[in-house]
């Protein structure tokens, strides 16, 4: 059975994820407050020997200018790292930019390709 980690396992798509996954796969929740993302000497240990990484652990509330943007920044750039080093070939992102609506945020120096219907 293969082996799957769900980073954000407690947010609306990682449960559903979840329900829909758990009976083919032997899937492991990695979530705040037990696990923390950013502290990638901690994930460097605890994840391995998966098959599949699925990071969903991103704060879709934050602004292009909020600290906790940087925060997502290094979140996925662990998962991906650790992946690397721990020879997970496969990684699942979900992009949250695709469902707010940012296509109308008014900061300057930002452009989107994304055209919301």
């Amino acid at each position: 059975m293969k082996k799957i980690l769900i980073t954000g396992i407690k947010g609306r798509v990682g449960t559903i994820l979840n329900k829909s996954l758990k009976n083919k796969y032997q899937i492991i929740g990695f979530d705040i407050p037990e696990n923390n993302v950013t502290d990638f000497n901690k994930i460097k240990t605890s994840i391995k020997d998966f098959d599949v990484i699925i990071h969903l652990a991103l704060d879709p509330k934050v602004e292009f200018k909020d600290e906790n943007f940087s925060k997502d920044f290094t979140m996925t750039y662990n998962i991906y790292q650790v992946a690397k080093e721990n020879k997970i070939k496969r990684v699942i992102m979900f992009s949250f930019i695709h469902a707010d609506d940012y296509i109308n945020n008014k900061e300057p120096n930002l452009k989107t390709t994304t055209t919301i219907r």
